[in-house]
């Protein structure tokens, strides 16, 4: 209370003010007693009771005139739409609600007045925010003028149906008299941007003096505009309008007493003013001047000229949707029960709920540090919507955000099953299973198995089969079988994600989670030999009172097989999936009646938890670029300097912004940005590791029809147009802050990219998605630039002045004193590979309206690397080992024993893939090795593993071996080893194929097509110690093929291509590996494909979903 005016504490504006009591407890400096505390209770008490008595006094006397707002403080243009679809592509279906903002009105004049003792006729509409459609439920309140901003007088009309130009002075400084869409007259006032914002931002960097002489000068230029255009100044009228908490708190009168002496030097300079008079706007109506008329006024607030704020990202959707959904719930229920006690708690909790803070802080463009305390507000109110009519809450609104269940068996790595419905020995040891507890009756499921690769999902499920189902006869409309598999949002941490579903198909029951995809097995497509399809449904979320599924993809046959057991193979990639990410599964059990949504009953939704699955981190890298940047220059255009506050002190005098290098690296799944600083701290605590730098990633994919060149909203600068940017990713140390931008889209979003600092290493790392930045990473050209951040900077970005203040940089320039922009970058530094940063930086022109123009790097070729060095398996004598190179080489693989330095292994290599596998042989049994891959000079890291103690002397079971012709005479051939083995096939005593490590399980391979004729067909496969077992089969092909392979008879060629189009278009590329991953990325290096993907039958056009 002390400080907020120490100057009035003290009597100096009166001696009646002075407060001897809280002035001692002040000096006081500890040791209070509760009496102390009551006593400063007791005075905060006394001031806030006079505030208001104040206002009216001052009112009373013609000092000041009062406004009103709504009551809750809605975006009224957003409540009286008729629905939208904005920048998200998300459609948010409502009608226009003008009780509701009339409501709102209403209170809030009833309010006001009984306060104040008299009702307002003028309005600050919440966040200045207007449109056609607001503006006769204004005027139907009594309002009868209303501020905006100069923004919408720009978009607006007039009754010549031109838009307005605000850079005539006459235009801006006028009030305009605007009528509604469906009637209603106001006067509304455009407030004068660029005066208003040098007050909010910019006078608290300057002396009193000089302040008013600018703000002065400003006003007289007006006048001389006004003259010189012929106009008579006193019959116009300039609007100063901005928000106390700006210029107290976001500019540096907070450390200028507040700004009593700017507003002393203000107030007495334009008291003795000659030409300039400040008036009320009532005043100045009240002289019946003759107003120019709008005809359409534009719709948007003071932010931006736009409503972006507060709709158009997928939260911000997501909460207009469920706000929708609270209100349609309580109308109709009104209309069954008008009568009933909880309306009218109900009502206000909706109201509350209407208000535009909740909207503000969702989303990107705005972010609080705590905005789940906002997400929880706004939900209890929405709850207390339901509650106080005795209605149900919906699944989003219930606390069942649980923990996930614990399996009985958890995850112990990679699996290999065979998909065929039959659990095999041994072939799930490594899946997660889940116990299904609940009795699932005639359909009951009695656990499942969740398991992974480094591509795909596993997921086996013991339940009735197809054939026990197809017996059971059901006294029931509901008789169709469905097995459904339901995956969460992945990553999603609480209900609200956009597009998502949260009950089941058929039975409606609570999932638990926000369910983004559905597989179900195809049961209409289940062959003899138990290989059947999956059906991938994507969520929409909801519409109406139907939860909305989309057929999204149809598998090949094979992917999912039901013998025994139900058997799946999901790629990641087809449920949103990547290294190190989370999903939340359950498995439904119904009985259907058609294929309509809620037609249905489950029969079990296993387990009562949802089943969790974290996927491990199995990314390979390869290292596209190292650029080391210049040091010393985070100086910007040179002339730039370091905020004065102690916050950005460092040991070497700086360094905060100063990039040394840039590490770009690639994955399969993934781009990685490594920038080393040459100082960081995290002296603020920043969820994301650092503090202080403010990082933006401008990605050039090439020549494109949509790519822009103005740069993200506070960076204050453009690209050069030869390098327009088609993604745009930014990060600094609040998570909020994250986010990525498509130009094509306009689209923003967090998913998919991860920042995170390292104070120790003085690193901040990006990895982005490749369905983020896009896939050909190392063909595409970077700006990559650095900056302060502010959390509370235009788009996080710290300004820079003419001169260094508290808590802005020094060495640019002020903003233009005609249009009030800021053109001088706020960029500290470019990683460039060369020195032309300053002369980019120092491109602008305040003057000419003109940004610096940027540019970035590109991309070398792909040095020679060695990447991927793993140990696979090992026996007593030998070991497997596997590594990965970008380009075809010839090298040498060296093993020691661990702590010796002499090699007990050296074995020279060649190889023109870039995947190679090589078994290291001569070793010692029980003794821990250590290897290094090495091609001339490039060495790989270090391997370290140790030889088994046993001699294994066991061959490996062959189990489940079969052929199966497919209709164009190729044989399909698949059998599963109980150890990793290799692979040998022999066809009437020819070997076809062989892959000679053991490095699989599972099995398969498609021969070329045969002629019609008896084969006998001999697989062999060894372990890692050379034990081999063999299998042998016969087959006939009677389909009327001929070989096209030059060979007559039995005579048989190798494996086909997987491209050959027939309903059994899966391959051995459907059995992924690890090592198959690696092959994959290798071949994205070498840009020949970005992943090789197994192809897909198109779903027929007779399909029942379609």
């Amino acid at each position: 209370l002390y400080q907020f005016s120490p100057d009035y504490v003290l009597g100096e504006y009166d001696a009646s003010h002075r407060d001897q009591g809280l002035i001692d407890l002040f000096m006081q400096a500890g040791q209070y007693t509760h009496d102390d505390l009551m006593y400063v209770i007791d005075r905060q008490h006394a001031h806030m009771a006079n505030v208001l008595p104040m206002y009216s006094q001052l009112a009373a006397q013609g000092q000041v005139e009062l406004t009103t707002t709504p009551y809750y403080h809605p975006i009224m243009p957003l409540l009286m739409m008729d629905g939208w679809t904005m920048e998200d592509g998300i459609r948010v279906n409502k009608e226009s609600w003008p009780e509701d903002v009339q409501n709102h009105l209403i209170t809030g004049m009833d309010l006001f007045e009984d306060k104040l003792g008299f009702r307002p006729t003028g309005m600050w509409p919440s966040e200045e925010a207007v449109s056609p459609a607001m503006v006769e439920p204004v005027s139907d309140v009594g309002i009868q003028w209303m501020v905006t901003d100069e923004e919408i007088l720009m978009k607006s009309t007039d009754v010549n149906g031109n838009f307005i130009d605000v850079d005539i002075a006459s235009n801006l400084a006028t009030p305009w008299i605007v009528t509604g869409e469906d009637g209603g007259e106001i006067a509304t006032v455009f407030r004068d941007r660029v005066i208003s914002d040098r007050i909010a931002f910019q006078y608290g960097t300057m002396t009193p003096e000089a302040a008013v002489s600018d703000f002065i000068a400003y006003l007289d230029n007006i006048r001389q505009e006004l003259l010189d255009a012929g106009e008579d100044p006193s019959e116009h009228l300039l609007t100063v309008a901005l928000d106390g908490e700006n210029w107290m708190f976001m500019s540096e009168f907070q450390h200028q007493d507040n700004a009593r002496p700017f507003m002393h030097e203000w107030y007495s300079r334009l008291a003795s003013h000659p030409t300039i008079v400040t008036t009320t706007p009532s005043e100045f109506l009240a002289t019946d001047p003759e107003l120019p008329e709008i005809e359409t006024i534009g719709t948007g607030s003071w932010i931006d000229g736009t409503l972006r704020t507060w709709a158009g990202e997928p939260e911000e959707s997501l909460g207009w949707q469920r706000l929708v959904e609270a209100r349609q719930a309580l109308v109709s229920f009104e209309e069954d029960n008008p009568s009933h006690p909880g309306l009218a708690n109900a009502w206000e909790s909706l109201y509350i709920a209407e208000g535009s803070d909740w909207f503000w802080w969702y989303g990107l463009d705005q972010d609080s540090g705590y905005d789940e305390n906002w997400d929880v507000l706004f939900k209890v109110h929405l709850s207390n919507i339901y509650r106080a009519i005795n209605l149900d809450l919906p699944p989003y609104l219930q606390d069942l955000w649980t923990g996930a269940a614990t399996p009985v068996v958890p995850y112990g790595g990679i699996i290999e099953p065979m998909i065929d419905g039959i659990a095999l020995p041994g072939e799930w040891d490594g899946a997660a299973k889940y116990d299904a507890s609940v009795d699932g009756g005639d359909f009951d499921i009695e656990n499942f198995y969740v398991g992974y690769d480094s591509s795909n999902i596993f997921m086996r499920i013991d339940s009735v089969t197809a054939d026990e189902l197809e017996a059971i006869s059901r006294n029931s409309q509901y008789d169709e079988p469905d097995l459904a598999i339901y995956f969460m949002q992945p990553n999603a941490v609480n209900f609200n994600e956009v597009e998502t579903n949260f009950r089941t198909y058929y039975g409606n029951q609570i999932l638990g989670f926000p369910a983004k995809y559905m597989v179900a097995i195809d049961f209409d497509t289940v062959r003899e030999d138990g290989r059947a399809k999956w059906n991938l449904f994507e969520a929409k979320g909801k519409s109406g009172d139907n939860e909305q599924w989309v057929l999204s993809s149809t598998s090949s046959l094979g992917s999912c097989a039901v013998e025994d057991v139900y058997e799946f193979v999901i790629p990641w990639a087809d449920i949103g999936l990547a290294p190190r990410y989370t999903t939340r599964i359950k498995v439904v059990s119904s009985w259907a009646g058609s294929l309509s949504y809620g037609d249905g009953e489950d029969m079990e939704v296993a387990p009562p938890a949802p089943a969790e699955l974290v996927l491990p981190d199995l990314e390979e890298w390869v290292t596209l670029l190292e650029l080391d940047d210049a040091i010393g220059d985070e100086n910007g255009d040179g002339d730039y300097t370091y905020p004065l506050a102690s916050d950005f002190a460092t040991d070497s005098g700086g360094g905060l912004w100063d990039a040394k290098k840039v590490t770009v690296r690639q994955s399969a799944w993934n781009a990685q940005f490594i920038i080393e600083m040459d100082e960081m701290t995290d002296i603020w605590g920043l969820a994301n590791g650092f503090s202080h730098q403010i990082v933006q990633i401008y990605v050039d994919q090439g020549d494109t029809s949509y790519g822009e060149v103005e740069m993200l909203t506070g960076a204050n600068a453009e690209v050069h147009p030869d390098w327009a940017w088609e993604v745009a990713i930014s990060g600094t140390g609040e998570p909020g802050a994250v986010q990525a931008v498509q130009a094509e889209t306009g689209s923003t979003s967090a998913r998919g990219i991860d920042v995170t600092g390292s104070v120790e290493d003085k690193t901040i790392t990006f990895t982005v998605s490749k369905d983020v930045i896009g896939s050909d990473v190392s063909n595409y050209r970077y700006i990559i630039v650095i900056g302060s951040q502010d959390g509370f900077g235009t788009g996080k970005w710290r300004d820079v002045d003419a001169t260094a203040k508290t808590w802005r940089l020094g060495g640019g320039a002020d903003p233009a004193d005609d249009d009030g922009i800021d053109y001088d970058p706020n960029i500290v530094d470019i990683i460039l590979d060369g020195d032309g940063q300053q002369a980019m930086l120092s491109s602008y022109d305040v003057a000419g309206h003109v940004y610096a123009q940027i540019t970035g790097f590109e991309m070398p070729a792909i040095a020679q690397q060695i990447y991927g060095f793993k140990y696979v398996s090992s026996t007593a004598d030998s070991a497997i080992l596997e590594w990965s190179t970008t380009q075809a080489a010839s090298g040498d693989l060296a093993c020691n024993v661990a702590g010796e330095t002499t090699a007990a292994v050296n074995q020279a290599w060649s190889s023109e893939e870039l995947t190679n596998t090589v078994t290291a042989t001569g070793l010692t049994a029980g003794t821990e090795y250590e290897c290094v891959v090495s091609i001339g000079d490039i060495t790989s890291e270090m391997v370290n593993f140790t030889t088994s103690t046993v001699i294994d002397e066991e061959p490996p079971e062959l189990l489940n071996l079969a052929v199966e012709v497919l209709e164009d005479g190729r044989a399909r051939i698949s059998w599963y080893t109980s150890e990793s083995s290799t692979e040998s096939i022999s066809l009437d005593g020819t070997v076809i194929h062989t892959d000679d490590f053991a490095t699989k399980k599972n099995h398969e391979h498609i021969t070329a097509i045969l002629s019609d004729g008896d084969y006998m067909l001999v697989v062999t496969s060894a372990d890692a110690s050379d034990n081999s077992n063999a299998s042998t089969i016969e087959f006939t092909v009677d389909v009327g093929a001929s070989a096209n392979n030059g060979n007559a008879g039995n005579n048989n060629g190798g494996t086909t291509s997987p491209d050959s189009n027939d309903d059994n278009d899966e391959t051995s590329s459907e059995i992924s590996s690890t090592t198959l991953q690696i092959a994959v990325l290798a071949v994205v290096f070498m840009l020949i494909v970005a992943f090789i993907r197994v192809s897909r039958n198109d779903t027929d056009g007779d399909d029942k979903w379609s």
